[in-house]
């Protein structure tokens, strides 16, 4: 869902200025950024690199050359999500059963209060 140079871009890039931009556009609204800061996980911007880092090189060499062994049943796509674009997910979920939640930013647990209430909105 995203370019490899837009992904290289945020690579070369990223640094504890750029992870707390990436964090308060994933949750969309600031009283959902503040909220998030008190669950946030505890690793560093340097961590998060080298994970990107690690994506990318598997990603440009063709990914593992195996099938994963899970398949999704259903995908929740944020209508407000700032990360990947809804109509990028519609398109990498195609043959997926999606719902569209219409306010939900990339970081959707705070749209619901527990996770029956998420699996339920997959009901519709």
């Amino acid at each position: 869902g995203i370019p490899p140079d837009i992904f290289q871009a945020t690579l070369d890039s990223y640094d504890e200025e750029n992870r707390t931009r990436f964090m308060r556009r994933m949750c969309g609204k600031t009283a959902l950024f503040e909220a998030f800061l008190d669950v946030a996980p505890l690793r560093t911007a340097d961590d998060q690199k080298d994970e990107l880092a690690s994506i990318l090189q598997n990603v440009l060499q063709g990914g593992t050359g195996r099938s994963p062994s899970w398949s999704y049943t259903h995908a929740l796509i944020g209508g407000r999500d700032m990360i990947f674009p809804p109509k990028a997910q519609d398109l990498a979920w195609r043959g997926v059963q999606c719902e569209r939640v219409g306010g939900m930013p990339h970081f959707p647990f705070f749209e619901f209060g527990n996770w029956s209430e998420l699996c339920a909105c997959m009901e519709g």
